[in-house]
């Protein structure tokens, strides 16, 4: 007569939508991400399993399983932000047939234009110049608008487009450290032209402002905060762990 054999239980976390099903759920799903942020392996902006349910959750909405929307997706003031690359490939596997062709990737303005068949049959120009985020460029607490303009330009150009263009896809969520900048003015050429200077912006014209300026202060490219920019998930960090034009630029590519 054989024996039974017992298979070990899987202990990954639950889909965020299970844990909140009921108590008991929630409290195993709880215990399993406090282990996992004790163990120093998730991003260092997920601080307490609350927030690491809550970052899962929110990813359910593109998809993504819940390591994906850790590493991808920020709360601030209540809303998404997410990185501009992770926004990019969303919209281009979510919507094969769209198109987002950069025309300029210059440190002091970028151009892309994309289209969206049927919805946006004709391609539709986005424009970011250093002009329309000097008060930004002038803060010297948010030194990757000084030293990295061109990527910054190119983030806020994406997530423009991403919620003019493909708002079902990304859900109105914003590039990383966009929320709590100011005003954002992105020139939109062509169809669906945006408020212009003189005009009364929308409320999607109008960022929050009050998120704390040391969120900022540094590295808003990889997420790092109050110094954590050489967590080893930054994406611009060099041999030594310093910043690097070589490093920089490969992620606008």
């Amino acid at each position: 007569m054989s024996e039974k054999t017992e298979h070990p239980t899987s202990i990954v976390p639950l889909r965020a939508s299970d844990a909140i099903r009921d108590q008991a759920s929630y409290d195993a799903d709880r215990n399993r991400w406090a282990t996992m942020i004790e163990s120093g392996a998730l991003p260092k902006h997920v601080g307490t399993a609350e927030q690491a349910i809550t970052l899962a959750r929110a990813g359910e909405v593109y998809g993504w399983d819940p390591i994906r929307a850790l590493r991808s997706l920020f709360i601030v003031e209540g809303r998404v932000e997410m990185w501009a690359q992770d926004m990019l490939g969303l919209i281009l596997e979510r919507c094969p047939e769209a198109s987002v062709d950069p025309q300029v990737m210059g440190s002091d303005r970028v151009v892309i234009v994309a289209s969206r068949p049927p919805l946006f049959p004709s391609p539709v120009t986005f424009e970011t110049t250093t002009e329309q985020f000097q008060h930004l460029v002038d803060d010297k607490r948010r030194r990757p608008w000084q030293h990295y303009r061109g990527d910054m330009l190119w983030a806020r150009c994406i997530s423009r487009i991403g919620r003019r263009m493909f708002p079902d896809i990304t859900a109105g969520a914003y590039a990383r450290g966009e929320i709590g900048e100011g005003d954002v003015h992105v020139r939109q050429v062509g169809p669906r032209e945006v408020p212009m200077p003189g005009e009364a912006p929308t409320v999607e014209d109008a960022e929050v402002v009050g998120a704390p300026a040391a969120d900022y202060e540094d590295c808003e490219l990889c997420g790092g905060q109050d110094g954590n920019h050489n967590d080893p998930i930054c994406p611009h960090r060099g041999a030594e762990g310093e910043y690097t034009s070589e490093v920089a630029d490969g992620v606008a590519e």
